[in-house]
């Protein structure tokens, strides 16, 4: 767009079907900004054309019709560039708010036009746009104070109700592409706050502590601190004996019959064959109390 020859207090917004949302430049009034949101700004490459943390706000202009006079047009859920020199307006986010847009230019038929109504939902306004560089768009200016209290607006969304991208799909792949922006979301917003709690530390504004979930419990609990205690003869009283099992012990002997008979143990070990019956045997522990 640099073909364009604008006077100084003059910006232009551009008419994009190719893009998802309306990305705002220089020459928009703000007029409300998103505290709790923002947005990344993915352009035709995924790794390297990509610009993070921009804010979402609603703004207004002021546009001079051929006719000598002015209105307002007025923009919710935009993305704010301040560094763009242009603006590129979403047809598709156009169209859902119901505005029309017929961006087929004269030489190929078209109306080459945007149809809006008012606030009252009544008047009409057909607002023509001028092709350059094969590309359609409108030129605009920041609206005074007076104008802003005193001309027409048109609204070209409907309020503050959010822009969801992902809403808008005839694919699956469409929740794919959403799964994606916010993965890139949660890590941006997760690295921003990472690096200003880095620079408070730095800084010695902030001190990091580690919390133990317990030592609230601790400090709530009226009670006396618990402690273990031993004594003597409540031990002997028991009577607790803890002997080795060794040969040597007089209750306990090896066990070892002079013949298996592998035939009437073969049902208490699933008919298993006689070599891994007796295997098991082997691997079993052989003390038992004797019985004599």
């Amino acid at each position: 767009m640099n073909l364009l020859f604008l006077l100084e207090r003059y910006h232009i917004s551009i008419l994009d079907g190719g893009a998802d949302t309306w990305v705002l430049g220089k020459g928009w009034e703000i007029l409300s900004v998103q505290s709790s949101r923002r947005a990344n700004v993915v352009a035709f490459d995924h790794e390297t054309a990509i610009q993070r943390n921009f804010s979402i706000l609603s703004a207004i202009i002021a546009l001079d019709l051929t006719n000598g006079q002015s209105v307002l047009l007025v923009i919710h859920e935009s993305i704010y560039n301040e560094t763009s020199n242009q603006s590129l307006l979403s047809e598709f986010q156009f169209r859902e708010f119901g505005i029309i847009i017929d961006s087929i230019c004269h030489r190929h038929d078209g109306a080459q036009q945007m149809i809006m109504k008012d606030s009252d939902d009544r008047d009409a306004l057909t607002i023509p746009v001028d092709l350059a560089g094969c590309m359609l768009h409108f030129r605009h200016r920041l609206p005074t104070t007076e104008e802003i209290s005193t001309l027409k607006q048109y609204c070209l969304t409907q309020g503050d109700k959010p822009w969801n991208l992902s809403s808008f799909s005839d694919q699956v792949a469409g929740k794919f592409y959403q799964q994606v922006i916010d993965t890139e979301n949660y890590i941006a917003s997760s690295k921003n706050l990472l690096d200003d709690t880095t620079d408070k530390v730095n800084q010695g504004n902030l001190k990091l502590s580690f919390h133990d979930p317990s030592d609230l419990l601790a400090n709530n609990l009226k009670a006396k601190q618990a402690h273990l205690a031993f004594y003597t003869d409540t031990v002997q009283n028991a009577n607790i004996n803890y002997t080795v099992p060794t040969n040597a012990d007089p209750h306990y002997s090896n066990v070892l019959p002079s013949k298996i008979d592998y035939e009437k143990l073969a049902p208490y070990f699933a008919f298993r064959p006689h070599d891994i019956i007796q295997n098991t045997l082997q691997q079993t522990t052989q003390l038992a109390k004797s019985t004599i």
